[in-house]
Formats: structure tokens, sequence, C-alpha cells
């Protein structure tokens, strides 16, 4: 009798435990953040929306995205294909769906990996200085040297041409440049009197590191990925647009906008439909972006 008397208290308190930090940690703080940046929120729905449709993209598309057919002539638009077909029969409107994944994947990898990958070493290299740094930036200071594109597709004629393969290979280039950004945050911020005052009382360096560096380096960090996700996504297109992409018949954004450009009179809309998608994806990052480096970064509150 007593267990079936508390079980609903116990069941009513992790219920009220979880409604409370659901409205404490996501709802309120989404709540002031789009009142206090509409564009940023603006971005944030539509990266959202887009990303919804990639995940759920195998359970609502109305065709089999690679499956080719016989049927409508490219382009004809009709209640079963809203934008036509391509020059297989493949219906357009579930290959921009199912290739949503393939761009946002991407897109989201490869910064994250590259940045992440060059902010510990850009902030290892400004904060030990030395020897280490000297050589390091050295190194990147050559690696920069060389154009992006060109460095990426010399990985990927090594490695192979998967998608794998791509994260990885545009993931280095943004390495690159993000370790001399994130170099240059460290250097700012280790002479600071907050640094001094934790050497003063005996702070360990992984101590400074960790709690008075890292994350003082948030707020450029985020501004990093947010510029970079947009231009992963563009580069993945532009290798794919070059044929050195995901391969056939995978659907991605730039695949389809090759397969497009024989066809862009008669069927406009083939090339116009990924090309809107990849725009309104990098915008909504962009904006995404910039309000939450204002909202993060202490220097920024009270001045926009």
């Amino acid at each position: 009798m007593n267990t079936r008397r508390h079980t609903p208290s116990v069941e009513m308190s992790l219920v009220d435990r979880v409604t409370s930090v659901l409205h404490g940690r996501i709802l309120t703080p989404a709540r002031q953040f789009s009142a206090q940046k509409p564009l940023g929120a603006v971005g944030g729905v539509i990266v959202f929306i887009f990303v919804l449709l990639a995940l759920g993209a195998p359970l609502v598309v109305p065709f089999d995205p690679n499956k080719p057919s016989i049927g409508p002539s490219y382009g004809e638009v009709s209640g079963k294909h809203p934008l036509g077909t391509d020059e297989l029969g493949r219906d357009i409107f579930s290959r921009l769906l199912v290739g949503a994944r393939i761009s946002l994947f991407v897109g989201f990898f490869a910064p994250g990996l590259g940045i992440t990958i060059g902010s510990i070493f850009g902030v290892l290299s400004g904060y030990v200085g030395g020897k280490f740094d000297l050589l390091g930036q050295r190194i990147v200071d050559v690696l920069m040297a060389i154009p992006g594109l060109l460095l990426v597709l010399v990985l990927l004629s090594m490695i192979g041409f998967t998608m794998w393969n791509m994260v990885l290979a545009v993931s280095f280039g943004f390495l690159v440049v993000s370790s001399r950004v994130m170099r240059a945050a460290a250097l700012s911020i280790k002479e600071r009197e907050f640094v001094e005052a934790a050497r003063v009382v005996g702070a360990t360096n992984l101590r400074i590191l960790l709690r008075h560096i890292a994350p003082n380096c948030v707020a450029p960090y985020i501004v990093l990925f947010a510029i970079y996700f947009g231009q992963a996504v563009l580069l993945e297109s532009t290798l794919s647009f070059l044929g050195v992409g995901v391969p056939p018949p995978t659907a991605s954004w730039g695949n389809m906008l090759t397969s497009a450009q024989a066809y862009v009179r008669s069927a406009p809309q083939a090339a116009i439909a990924p090309g809107i998608c990849l725009s309104v994806v990098v915008l909504g990052i962009n904006l995404l972006g910039d309000s939450l480096r204002d909202v993060l970064d202490p220097r920024q509150r009270g001045t926009s």
C-alpha cells in the first residue's frame, strides 16, 4: 500500500524535474534569445527546419531518390512530381530532400572537426609559445600559402573520393586558418589581469588553460564555425559540381546542379531548387552564428 501511495508522487517529481530543466535551460533561454536577436532566431529556425527535413528525408520522400524509372520526360512537372524528374526519371523533390543529408553532414562535421583540432593547436601554440609556437606557425604559414580548393583536391586524390574522406579533406583546410585565429585570441587573453592573478595564486598551466583561456575563446570558435559551416556546404557542392564529390547515384545538392546544367533552359527548376536551398541554409547559419557571437561574447553585450 505504501509503495502504491508513494509511486505517483515520485513520478510527478520526475516529471516536474524534467519540465523545470526543459523550461529553465532550453525554452526560457530560447525565448530570451529570440527577443534579443530576432534575426538570429530566424536563422535558427531555418537551420532547424533543414536539419529536420534532412534527418526525416528517408521517411517522407515519395520516391526512391536513386532508382531510375521510365516515366515523365525530364523536367515535366506533375502532381506526383512537383519539381519534375531528372534525366534518368528520378524524382527531383525526393533527391532534393535526401541531398540535404550529404550537404548538411559535410557542413557540420567538416568545420566541427577542423576548427576543434585547429583551436586546440592554436590555443596551445599561443599560450606555450617558444619553439613549439615558432615551428607550428611556420608549418601553418606553408599550408596557408596553398589555395584551399587545391589543397582539398590534392588530399582527395590521395585518400579517395568518399563522403568521409571529403569531410577529412575539407576539415584540414579549416584547421589551418582556425589555428591562426585561435592563437591570436589566446595571445590576447593570456595577458589579461585575471590570468596574471591566477598565476599569482599558484594556478597550474592546465587549470589556466581550462578555466580562463578556453572559455574566453568560445566566441571566436562560434564565429569560425558559423562562417565555415556555410563555406563547407558550398565547398561540398563545388566538389560535387566538379565531379570529385560524393559519387553518384547518391544525391547531393552539388551533383544535382551538375546534372541540371545541361537542361537549365528546358527545366530551370532542377537547378533553381538546389541553388535556393544552398543560399537559404548558408544565410540561416550566418544569421544564427553572428547572433550567438553577440550574445556569448561579453565584449559585444550592450553594443548592438
